[in-house]
């Protein structure tokens, strides 16, 4: 038996939180696992665990219900050490000895790959943004350093669009030969409504709604929106239309974010929702903007697809890769290009509905199942490279 590792610390935790999820729900449905050829195990953060223990999931936390869920075939070790610190470079090796004894193939799904000696390991590196936007001073020391290393030690990387591929090889000068590109993959609720195709009934919100889903850090482009909205409201009046509201998704919006956007008016902050609940308002939204200056993948792209909405984006690569002709993209960074954008999408229901309807279609590419397939097999050419490797029986 093959036995492998994963680190689910940040399960729960934005878009890496969701790649985990889907990465061990789409590896324990390969024949694989399922036969036992291969075993699984999973680095969990305390209060995941606690949480398990003491049966207070909610709908909404995602890490703990995804435990639940996979509890009878995977086995969970406890690691506290927290994100970006010394404790999960040098502290987690010492702390996991013993049972990383136990397993032939580590896997980080994060470029914060843990000094583990002589254990393959595989990196997700998703994207650069923490070299190229940096949000903190913190971010613009250490995330060139900690990915350069990852990239070093690590046997195989594997980045989630070849927009990234791209930028790793760029700034990194990476071999090809040690880099795969597997795509991410929608939520199994998205994935539901996406096999719906035409059957899906779009119930209109009595009042219409634009839907921005991430956060205000400076690369996710919020404050473009904030700044256009105005205009935006001035253009519908001027053409008789009702101006759409401005819904945003997301736990992690500041003070003085939400107090501007308390100023301007027609803006609602939804907080963290369900993935049932996210479904809800993506199907409801007269289109989903990505107003970002940088993407990895793009998962509110693929979640926009598989609701059959409207999709506005700058002209983002990876975005671009995932939505191809299906989406309305910017013709530059601008906010006069953004706020163009929007105005020709509420002008045009027809062409709109037609690229949506494309884009569902399209959606079906990308799968839960196809990218555990590609992951297994970066794991399998990681483990083929490392002389002398038998597998445990």
């Amino acid at each position: 038996m093959t036995r492998l590792l994963i680190d689910a610390r940040k399960l729960g935790d934005g878009g890496i939180g969701t790649y985990i999820e889907n990465l061990v729900d789409g590896l324990l449905g390969l024949e694989d696992f399922v036969s036992g050829t291969w075993s699984l195990g999973l680095l969990v953060a305390p209060i995941a665990l606690s949480n398990l223990k003491s049966d207070v999931a909610t709908e909404r936390d995602q890490a703990s219900l995804a435990l639940r869920r996979w509890s009878e075939r995977v086995e969970f070790h406890r690691e506290p050490s927290g994100k970006y610190s010394i404790s999960e470079y040098c502290l987690l090796p010492l702390r996991q000895k013993r049972v990383l004894r136990n397993y032939d193939l580590y896997h980080s799904p994060h470029y914060t790959l843990p000094f583990l000696g002589s254990l393959p390991s595989i990196v997700t590196v998703h994207d650069l943004i923490h070299v190229t936007h940096p949000d903190t001073a913190v971010h613009k020391l250490i995330a060139r350093p900690l990915i350069a290393s990852a990239l070093k030690r690590a046997e195989q990387v594997i980045t989630v669009s070849q927009a990234s591929a791209d930028a790793l090889v760029k700034h990194f000068s990476l071999s090809l030969e040690k880099l795969s590109v597997v795509h991410n993959a929608p939520t199994p609720a998205f994935s539901r409504l996406r096999d719906r195709g035409p059957s899906i009934t779009r119930v209109k919100a009595a009042d219409p709604y634009c839907l921005f889903v991430g956060s205000d850090r400076p690369h996710k482009g919020f404050v473009d929106l904030l700044d256009i909205w105005p205009k935006l409201e001035a253009h519908c009046l001027s053409v008789g239309r009702v101006c759409p509201r401005l819904k945003a998704v997301g736990a992690c919006f500041g003070p003085e974010t939400r107090a501007r956007a308390e100023r301007l008016g027609h803006i609602d902050f939804m907080g963290s929702l369900s993935q049932e609940e996210l479904v809800e308002i993506y199907a409801g939204a007269d289109f989903v903007v990505i107003p970002s200056k940088e993407e990895g993948f793009g998962l509110v792209a693929l979640e926009a697809l598989c609701s059959r909405v409207p999709l506005v984006s700058y002209p983002l690569p990876s975005v671009m890769e995932v939505c191809a002709d299906t989406a309305w993209f910017c013709s530059d960074f601008s906010k006069e290009a953004l706020l163009d954008t929007i105005t020709k999408v509420l002008a045009q229901p027809e062409a709109s509905a037609r690229r949506s309807a494309a884009g569902q279609e399209r959606a079906r590419y990308f799968t839960i199942e196809k990218s555990a397939k590609e992951t297994i097999a970066v794991y399998k050419r990681a483990l083929h490279l490392q002389p002398g490797f038998q597998d445990r029986n």
